[in-house]
């Protein structure tokens, strides 16, 4: 009996791991998100700062103090920090991609998916993955 429950715990112990690696992916999906939103916000900010005179005063939320300086000297930071979010998106869609090929290959190397993409469903029709992520449909 043992031997029976063994590739059963075994899978288990792979399901509970693929479980969490997608749970991973979900949390560096909504952070990518978040920090996609930013900087659309710091885009917005640099757009109308852009119409304004350097010399006109601007307040900045530094560390949670509003400080008080003139457009001239906060534009550029603006610029900077959205600079910053755009390369710190770049390199968390690099390895949001990364760990989603590593938990792919996890759950075809435990029988948890099949390879191919095009599948028969129970009723005889053909299951089709499309080429966008995250959406599938199903031909009866």
């Amino acid at each position: 009996m043992s031997q029976q429950q063994q590739p059963s715990q075994a899978q288990q112990a792979a399901m509970q791991t693929f479980n969490r690696m997608r749970q991973e992916l979900a949390k560096l999906q909504g952070k990518i998100q978040e920090l996609e939103g930013s900087a659309e916000e710091h885009q917005l900010v640099i757009k109308a700062m852009e119409k304004l005179e350097p010399e006109r005063k601007a307040f900045r939320n530094i560390g949670g103090v509003l400080v008080e300086r003139t457009v001239g000297e906060v534009l550029p930071s603006v610029k900077e920090t959205r600079d910053n979010i755009v390369k710190t998106v770049v390199q968390l869609k690099s390895t949001h991609e990364e760990r989603n090929v590593q938990m792919r290959e996890f759950a075809l190397e435990n029988n948890l998916i099949r390879e191919s993409a095009q599948k028969t469903t129970p009723e005889g029709g053909e299951a089709v993955v499309s080429e966008k992520k995250g959406q599938a449909g199903v031909l009866v």
